[in-house]
C-alpha cells in the first residue's frame, strides 16, 4: 500500500516479506538489533531439546532472506566481524546511541532529587539472563533502593522474584514511556547493567543502550566485566566492572560508589563527556543517511 522505493525492516518476522519486495523491484534493508540465532539458543523458557531446532529454522529463514537484501545493519562487530558478512553485499554498523537533544545537562547534574536512601536504576528487559535477580539481591545487601523499569519475562520468573524478601527494596515502575525513563534517570544515583555471560552480549563490541543513557545522564554505572566493557571503563573511567554472577562483587561496587561520592561524581562527568564527544546519535545518523543515499542512487541508475 505504501509503495516505497526502500523498505527498512527491523523485526525478524518481517524477513518473510523480503523476497516479495525484491520481486517488486524494491530495495530492502534489514536492521538486526539482536544476533537472533544466538539469542534463541539462550531462551530458557524454550525447552532445551527444541531450542536448537527453532534457532536453526530461524537461521534458514534469515539466510534465504539475505539473498534478496540490499543491505544489512548491525550495531557493532561480534568477534571482529559483521554477522551478515558474506551473506549480504552491503553491511553497515550503526549503533543505537542517545540523542543529545533528549538530555539537558542542568537537569541531570543539578536537579537530582534529594533522598536519604541511595538509588540504583536499571531499565529494559527484566530477565534472569540480564542479571536482574543478582542485582536485586546485591541492592538488598547494600540497603539501597532499586528502581526497575521494563517488563519481567517469563511470568514464572516475575512471580519468583516478587516473592523474595529481597524484593522489598525494589521500586517497580513497569513499562515506561521515554518521559518516565528520563525522570528515573533524573532521580537515580547509579545505573546498573549486570548481564550474565552467554548469548551475544559478552561478545559484542558496544555497550547496552541504557548504559550510554546512564552516561548521558551523568550517572556512574556498574557493568558486567566483559572485555569491551573493560576497554570502555579503562579508557573513560566512567564506572565500575562487576562479576555479574557474584552478588558480593555487585554489592561491593555499589558500596564503593556510595562511600566515594567525589569519585562517583567524576565518573558521571567523564561518562557524559564521552557521549557528547563520541557515543551519540548525531555521529551515527550520518552513516544511515549515507546508506540511504547509496541505495537511492542505485535505484536511479537501475
Amino acid at each position: 500500500q505504501i509503495d516505497a522505493d526502500i523498505y527498512h525492516l527491523h523485526d525478524p518476522e518481517l524477513l518473510m516479506y523480503v523476497k516479495k519486495f525484491s520481486k517488486l523491484g524494491k530495495k530492502v534493508i534489514f536492521d538486526s538489533h539482536e544476533y537472533y540465532y544466538e539469542q534463541i539458543l539462550e531462551k530458557k523458557y524454550i525447552p532445551q531439546f527444541i531450542r536448537k531446532i527453532i534457532a536453526s529454522i530461524y537461521l534458514i529463514i534469515e539466510n534465504r532472506a539475505c539473498r534478496y537484501l540490499d543491505a544489512a545493519i548491525f550495531p557493532c562487530p561480534i568477534n571482529g566481524k559483521h554477522i551478515f558478512e558474506g551473506r549480504v553485499s552491503k553491511c553497515v554498523f550503526i549503533n543505537n546511541l542517545p540523542m543529545l537533544e533528549e538530555f539537558n545537562a542542568k537537569c541531570y547534574v543539578e536537579d537530582k532529587k534529594k533522598s536519604d536512601q541511595f538509588r540504583v536504576c536499571c531499565i529494559g528487559s527484566l530477565t534472569k539472563e540480564r542479571g536482574i535477580e543478582n542485582l536485586i539481591d546485591a541492592c538488598y545487601r547494600s540497603n539501597v533502593k532499586l528502581i526497575l523499569g521494563g517488563e519481567f519475562s517469563p511470568t514464572d520468573f516475575k512471580v519468583k522474584i516478587q516473592n523474595k524478601k529481597e524484593y522489598s527494596i525494589v521500586d517497580y515502575r513497569g513499562y515506561c514511556s521515554r518521559e518516565e525513563v528520563m525522570k528515573i534517570y533524573q532521580s537515580a544515583d547509579i545505573g546498573a547493567s549486570t548481564i550474565l555471560y552467554g548469548g551475544q552480549y559478552d561478545k559484542l563490541s558496544n555497550l547496552p543502550t541504557k548504559v550510554y543513557e546512564y552516561m548521558m545522564a551523568s550517572m556512574p554505572f556498574i557493568i558486567s566485566d566483559f572485555d569491551y566493557n573493560k576497554y570502555i571503563i579503562d579508557k573513560f573511567h566512567c564506572g565500575l566492572l562487576v562479576n555479574s554472577n557474584d552478588i558480593t562483587s555487585i554489592s561491593n561496587a555499589i558500596d564503593y560508589l556510595i562511600s566515594n561520592s567525589d569519585e562517583a561524581t567524576k565518573m558521571g562527568e567523564n561518562g557524559r563527556k564521552a557521549v557528547e564527544q563520541e557515543f551519540n546519535w548525531k555521529n551515527e545518523e550520518q552513516k544511515l543517511y549515507e546508506l540511504y543515499e547509496a541505495i537511492i542512487e542505485n535505484v536511479k541508475t537501475n
